[in-house]
């Protein structure tokens, strides 16, 4: 007796010692074999073997009789037993009847160890799984006490598995979780489907672990009998959440709150005070901060607007918020005032702090703030529109002189918002081509001949008309415009210049620019000056620079070193209205300038006028320290003969 074997679709026979064949497709029997196999019925054939070699030679007719009883569980066919015989006449009744009970428990015996195979196959990978997975499973019971725990609870809350064994989840929950978990079990409890919840888990070392929870209701399933739960470890996740959470209110040097976060604190403050003057935002700006980063670096700057945060809470209230607008724009949040004089002692403490020297890159440095306050009550209920009035309220303070606070007045918003428009059309001024150059000459006394030009900036603006320099250079400053109003200034002077130099032969005309105090101040100056001069062709000292006695004050190691490179690449250099401030010719004598111009004389009547005349000794004080005295402003041969 011989038997058959099918696997995966495969047949494998085995002769009466139990020698095995090579595989062979099903498909390879006889087409009868394989209907009468199909039909699940013992059936008599003649002459069915495998030839020499096995089963994978194929199958052929022989001259003994076999009788085939198929192996069939389940609608499949499993197998069959071959009986041969060297009769021909087989009683097939009589085999079928003895083979059938032996088919059957054989057939039962392949199940059984199929489903065995099978089941140890599935426990094998669920093992692998639960002790893989980088998430705790968990089952419990209807009252929440722990059955079952993967070994995945010892990494991720360091508990061995058998320690819970039978605790109540509970006793590992945040405090503050206890209420959401119990609604959230309540939920799983009523069978609704697989749902999920945040809970703070407690480790076994020290601290809470931050899990995202999700439930099945398994309850009614007898093999597991309660609730799974997929416990996954999100604290590497919640901190990354909270960190962008931070960023997106907070400024990234400061830590401050920034403009959205001081925007969601001010409408809710609004809300709350009603229609009370019981809140002020306090607008605060550095003045000329800009030459902090232009003379030590970007570096230096952050190191001082840190240093002002610090200064900034060490003047506030409890409760008060002070956030980082932008750059150097700081706002402050004032609630439960009782009079407005509480916002201008914070303003004024604020000032006061600001005004202590910065140690910045091994030297000490002064600053300057302005402050604008605006009061909330009726008819402000908008917290933008309140923080566009201590907005205002700044730039009030700042063109009243700089280092002061104002209060927003009503009537002043006109103006104030006329300002601002003005800087805004600025910015279009420059694209638009709108600044235009004028040129006032420079005649020398002696021969009436015209030796130089002063290029003096115009802005014919669309609608105001002609606007002088006075209206917007100190927007343009404010603005950080003014690099491109002075590279519009330059190049046409230099240009003209040239041109004028092609048409004079031997006595050239030179030109002078006006230089503002934040153009002296920034490091691409000398490189800027030096490439506008290759583009025009114009000879250095053909141009001359002018700065005010001014601006030589607040740096003057810096203000020194910038003009001394001018000087050594052959541009002239000129301190304009000498006399106008708190200089005299000895504080000349530390600036490599080449001339400069006294404060304006005019003719305004017949007789001379001692006051109008060039002070004898400041000339001659001049001529010591190498410069050339200038009158500047003379309308008249008279008034310039007296100068």
């Amino acid at each position: 007796m011989a038997f058959v074997l099918v696997e995966d679709g495969r047949l494998v026979y085995f002769d009466e010692y139990g020698t095995s064949s090579t595989p062979l497709p099903l498909h390879a029997l006889p087409d009868a074999v394989q209907a009468s196999l199909a039909r699940a019925v013992p059936f008599a054939t003649q002459g069915l073997f495998a030839g020499a070699g096995g089963m994978s030679h194929g199958w052929s007719l022989g001259s003994e009789a076999q009788m085939v009883v198929p192996l069939v569980g389940q609608d499949l066919l499993r197998g069959a037993f071959i009986l041969s015989g060297r009769d021909s006449r087989v009683e097939a009744g009589a085999a079928s009847a003895m083979l059938q009970p032996l088919a059957a428990y054989v057939t039962l015996a392949l199940e059984e160890a199929g489903l065995t195979d099978d089941l140890l196959a599935s426990e094998t990978r669920f093992r692998s799984l639960v002790q893989n997975c980088s998430d705790v499973i968990a089952v419990v019971d209807r009252s929440g006490s722990v059955r079952y725990l993967s070994p995945t609870v010892t990494r991720v809350l360091g508990y061995a598995p058998s320690s819970l064994q039978g605790a109540s989840l509970e006793t590992l929950l945040h405090p503050a979780d206890l209420e959401r978990w119990r609604d959230f079990f309540a939920e799983v409890l009523q069978g609704r489907e697989p749902v999920s919840s945040a809970c703070r888990l407690r480790h076994h070392a020290s601290g809470w672990r931050h899990t995202e929870i999700v439930a099945a209701n398994l309850l009614d399933e007898p093999s597991v009998a309660g609730v799974v739960l997929n416990v996954r470890d999100v604290s590497q996740r919640k901190v990354l959440e909270e960190e962008l959470v931070h960023r997106a209110f907070h400024d990234p040097l400061t830590g401050l709150p920034n403009r959205a976060q001081f925007l969601d604190r001010l409408r809710a403050a609004l809300a709350a005070a009603g229609r009370q003057d019981s809140l002020a935002v306090l607008f605060i700006d550095l003045d000329d901060f800009k030459a902090v980063n232009d003379t030590f670096g970007h570096a230096a700057g952050d190191s001082v607007l840190i240093d002002v945060t610090a200064r900034l809470a060490a003047c506030l209230r409890p409760g008060d918020l002070a956030a980082r607008l932008s750059g150097d724009e700081f706002a402050v949040l004032l609630e439960g005032i009782q009079q407005r004089n509480e916002a201008a002692r914070v303003s004024e403490r604020i000032l006061a702090a600001i005004a202590e020297p910065f140690a910045v890159v091994r030297e000490s440095v002064r600053l300057r703030a302005s402050v604008g306050v605006a009061v909330g009550g009726v008819g402000v209920e908008d917290a933008e529109d309140l923080l566009h009035r201590a907005d205002l309220a700044m730039y009030s303070a700042k063109g009243n002189g700089k280092n002061r606070f104002e209060l927003f007045h009503p009537d002043a918003h006109a103006s104030l918002g006329s300002r601002c428009q003005l800087r805004a059309d600025l910015q279009w001024a420059v694209l638009r081509g709108e600044l235009e150059v004028r040129y006032q000459p420079i005649v020398s006394l002696a021969d009436r001949r015209i030796v130089s030009a002063e290029a003096l900036v115009r802005w014919r603006h669309p609608v105001r008309g002609l606007l002088g320099p006075a209206t917007f250079i100190a927007l343009a400053e404010e603005s950080d415009l003014i690099a491109d109003v002075f590279d519009v200034v330059l190049r046409d002077a230099c240009d003209k210049a040239q041109q004028w130099r092609r048409g004079a032969g031997d006595q050239p005309i030179s030109v002078s620019v006006n230089l503002s105090a934040v153009q002296l101040h920034q490091p691409e100056l000398v490189d800027h000056v030096v490439r506008v001069l290759a583009d025009s062709g114009l000879p250095p000292a053909l141009l001359t620079l002018e700065v005010t006695e001014s601006i030589l004050v607040g740096d003057p190691q810096k203000a020194a070193e910038t003009l001394a490179t001018l000087k050594q690449l052959g541009v002239r250099t000129a301190i304009d209205d000498f006399g106008t401030g708190y200089s005299h010719w000895h504080t000349c004598g530390g600036y490599p300038s080449t001339c400069s111009r006294s404060t304006r004389c005019s003719c305004r009547g017949s007789a001379p006028v001692a006051a109008q005349r060039w002070p004898a000794p400041s000339s001659t004080s001049a001529a010591s320290w190498g410069c050339k005295p200038w009158p500047r402003g003379s309308s008249c041969p008279r008034s310039a003969m007296r100068c």
